[in-house]
This record gives structure tokens, sequence and C-alpha cells, in this order.
């Protein structure tokens, strides 16, 4: 119920307040009076639409103010679902600036016009010629049914459980959703699938194509994936992940492997092993110092790219010399770059047994 209007600065009203009484008011007046002021300002305290002439004064603001009883009306719900703060007694705002911008509030609180005009509808009704089209309204009339009828605890016991049905019915449809995502690769992993898959081709044609060694494949690849459009790695990302004394360490370790192959330091390496007594060493002896060796040299140059490129020239050298195949203990120094070298002693000793076994 409205208990109070202000009106300040709208068409030809200077500044206008009214007290009404919780009965019948009335207001009488002959034409041109401005009954339909006051219609018109109530409007728009109940978020009508600003036609622009509004303001007696277009250099201040109009403003609308009124105070309403909501007392046994059951508005709690809609200040609750618009985060707003209820009291029985509540003081509704609405102004006019001279640039035309409307602002509402509901206990001094900002509200949407949409929000004004909900709370309006939900308060007072103008019936008036061609003013009367909410009785059109479903919403009204199953409201005034259920008012009639009494339905006040079925009707809340009615929402709550269609509340819970429609979040249910959204977290249903949520999961279906993330069900289907998880079906079906990403753009992001089909780029990187395509990229695990090409780097292997290209080291293995690199047999044939000297060009494609495995420096050249790996630095192609690591360019590739920084291409916008690929975006299968950002530089913040590699720069987290991979500090700089790790890069400069497996660049220099690389191109120590490639030295000794290169001037042939590998060779002579596996002459100065071979000169020290090791070809009279029994195999299953050899394999026990290749893991140790290799263990020890991990714990100084912990990156497995690296290791290989440096010792695998030398390993293949010394086995070939000594007349055994250099499959298996390529395969101690190959675990031992898979993260589980704490495991390659155990590993170790079951190939010897194997080796013994099959002698």
């Amino acid at each position: 119920m409205l208990r109070r209007l202000s009106v300040e600065n709208y068409a030809l009203i200077e500044k206008l307040e009214m007290e009404l009484d919780p009965h019948l008011n009335i207001i009488t007046g002959e034409t041109g009076a401005g009954k339909s002021i006051l219609l018109g300002a109530l409007g728009l305290l109940l978020g009508a639409k600003n036609d622009g002439s509004a303001m007696k004064d277009a250099a201040r603001n109009c403003v609308v103010e009124g105070t309403f009883d909501l007392s046994g009306r059951g508005m709690k719900s809609f200040f609750d679902e618009n985060d707003l703060d209820y009291a029985p007694e509540t003081h509704v705002t609405r102004m006019i600036t001279p640039a035309g911008k409307s602002r509402a509030f509901i206990n001094d609180i900002p509200v949407q016009l949409a929000q004004l005009r909900e709370f309006g509808t939900r308060l007072i009704d103008i019936h008036s010629q061609h003013q009367n089209l909410i009785l059109s309204s479903e919403e009204f009339r199953t409201s005034a049914l259920d008012t009639v009828a009494g339905n006040g605890g079925l009707l809340a016991q009615y929402t709550a459980q269609y509340a819970r049905l429609s979040e249910l019915r959204r977290q249903l449809a949520a999961l279906r959703e993330a069900a289907a995502e998880a079906g079906r690769p990403t753009n992001y992993e089909v780029r990187a699938l395509i990229m695990i898959l090409a780097l292997p081709v290209l080291w293995i044609l690199g047999t044939w194509i000297p060009v494609l060694n495995v420096t050249t494949v790996a630095i192609i690849g690591l360019a590739i994936m920084f291409i916008p459009g690929i975006n299968l790695l950002t530089w913040e990302e590699f720069s987290a992940s991979v500090p700089w004394t790790i890069i400069l360490m497996v660049g220099a370790v690389l191109s120590l492997g490639n030295m000794f192959s290169a001037t042939g330091a590998d060779v002579f390496v596996t002459n100065l092993f071979m000169s020290s007594g090791v070809a009279s060493l029994n195999f299953t002896l050899f394999l026990l110092i290749t893991v140790v060796f290799i263990y020890l040299l991990h714990t100084i140059a912990p990156v497995g790219a690296a290791i290989i490129s440096l010792f695998l020239p030398i390993l293949i050298g010394i086995c070939t010399t000594l007349g055994v195949s250099p499959a298996i203990p390529t395969m101690l120094l190959a675990f031992n770059q898979t993260g589980y070298e704490q495991y390659a002693s155990a590993i170790t000793l079951l190939i010897i047994v194997i080796v013994l076994r099959s002698s």
C-alpha cells in the first residue's frame, strides 16, 4: 500500500508531498487540474519509461519518491531474489537527471529499471482506459486464483521443489556436456599428438637425410610449439619449467658428446679402457661396472639425452672391441635415463642372470 508520495520538478509540479490514508483515498478535480500528472509521476516511480518531458526545469533533477507498506504482501521473496534489503516499510526513489539518465533505488540500493518495474507490478494496479492489460497476464490470473484458494503453503512447497528440479536439470546438462567433451580430443590434444608422431618420423628420416639430425629436429619441433595458432607452449611456461642453467648444461653436454665422435675421442677413450685390462674382464663384471659408471655420471649430468650423447659412442666401441652385442649395455644406459635409475641395479642383476643362463 502506498503511504506517502513525493514529487519534485515533474511536469507542472514544482514540489508536492502527499500522505495517504490507509483506507480509501479519492482525488477529484476538473479537467486539467493535474490528476493525470499524479498518475504519471506514480507510473514513473513504478518503472515507466521516461518520455523526455518529465522535468519542469530542465536544469534540475526530477525526483519521485514513495513509501510503501509491504506488511502481508508476501514481498520478501522478491527482495531475496534480487539481493535487496527487505523492510516492511520500503522506500522507493526514481530520479531523472538533466542529461536524461534514469536512476532508481529501493531502500537506498540501486536497482535496474526492470527490477523496479517488476516491483511496481506487484504493488499497484492502475485501472484506467486501456491500462487493465494485467488481466491478460497468466501470472496475475494464477496468483489471483492461488490467493482465493488459499494455496500459500502448497505454492511455497511447489516453488521449492521446482527450484530443486531446475537445479538438478542444470547439473545434469553440465555433466552431459562434460562427458561429451571428455569423449573427444580437444584441439590442443590433436596438435600435441601430431607433434608426437611427426618428430620420430623426422628422426627416422635423418637416416637418409643428414640435415635431419636429432638436434635439428628437436630445435624445429620446439620452434613449432611457439608458432601462433599452434600454441602448444608459451615462452612464460617454457621459462618457468626449464631454467637457463639446465638449457646451458644440456647444450654443453650434447656438444661434448658430438665432439667425442667428431674428434675421435671416443676411439681414444675406448683404446684407453682396453689397454687398462677391460678386455680381460668377465662380461658380467663389465655390466656391473657399466651400471655403476652410468649411475655416477647421471648424478653429475642429470639429463638423459645429454648422457646418451656423451657415453653411447664409447660404450658401443668397448662392446665391439670385447666382441659382445652392445644391446644390453645400451639398454641399461637408456633405462638409467627414464627417472627410475634407483631400480637399475636390480634390473642389471636380472639381465646378468638371463645372460648366464643363456650361456
